[in-house]
């Protein structure tokens, strides 16, 4: 009788395999812990990993989701969240955009067009039908979700305009400002930080230039002692 052999996993014996957090569907009102989405891994413009629960940590989200980067329609819904990423990050929101594109295409669309916020690549395409945003294998609806700070969704909208998808966000989250939230993203607070100590620096420097000159001003108006001072006769 013939051996039946095992199927070739590329793994050794006894080894487990690697974890996967796999997107349930998403419902308004739920935590994206529930659905097992915390660590779902999705890939920056940059080439950094990031997990979706780290990016809820501290500060809400809205994540536009677009068919594809560097096109007309495309273009309108990213440079519109640019335009007014100010009410985003006021109100306790990041911003990112999502889509199939690579990396390196997110990079030059971002570069392009002075994106300021990453770019996110959602390889698997797991999310993306999370959030009803898969219309069919790799074809994206535009659309864009809003989740609270901690992992609640508050927001789908699928099949939305360019234009609509960035107006509407705004609106929502002028209206359900994240408490507790200082109004900066973690890298606005961190170049207001590095502004401060740039300032304080400057400032130092001018009362050590201050003080350097009146010390050479006294010297300059005292006067000046003659030959034989202090000699006894």
């Amino acid at each position: 009788m013939a051996l039946k052999r095992k199927p070739a996993t590329g793994k050794e014996e006894g080894e487990a395999p690697a974890k996967k957090a796999k997107a349930g569907a998403l419902a308004v009102g739920q935590l994206i812990a529930d659905a097992g989405l915390s660590d779902y891994e999705l890939l920056r413009e940059d080439d950094t990993p990031v997990k979706l629960g780290d990016l809820v940590k501290e500060r809400g989200i809205v994540i536009f989701m677009y068919p594809r980067a560097n096109t007309g329609g495309c273009t309108k819904q990213a440079c519109g969240f640019r335009d007014r990423i100010e009410e985003f990050t006021t109100a306790g929101y990041d911003v990112y955009g999502m889509s199939f594109d690579k990396p390196k295409s997110q990079s030059n669309w971002k570069a392009k067009y002075s994106l300021s916020f990453h770019l996110l690549t959602d390889a698997e395409g797991d999310l993306l039908k999370a959030f009803g945003a898969l219309k069919a294998a790799k074809s994206i609806l535009r659309s864009h979700v809003i989740i609270g700070k901690g992992g609640e969704l508050l927001v789908v909208e699928n099949g939305i305009s360019p234009g609509d998808s960035f107006a509407q966000a705004a609106e929502f989250v002028a209206a359900h400002k994240q408490g507790g939230s200082s109004g900066d993203s973690k890298a606005e607070a961190e170049a207001k930080e590095e502004k401060a100590d740039g300032d304080k620096a400057a400032e130092e420097e001018e009362e050590k230039e201050e003080a350097g000159g009146e010390e050479q001003a006294e010297e300059k108006a005292a006067p000046k002692k003659g030959k034989g001072w202090g000699k006894k006769k």
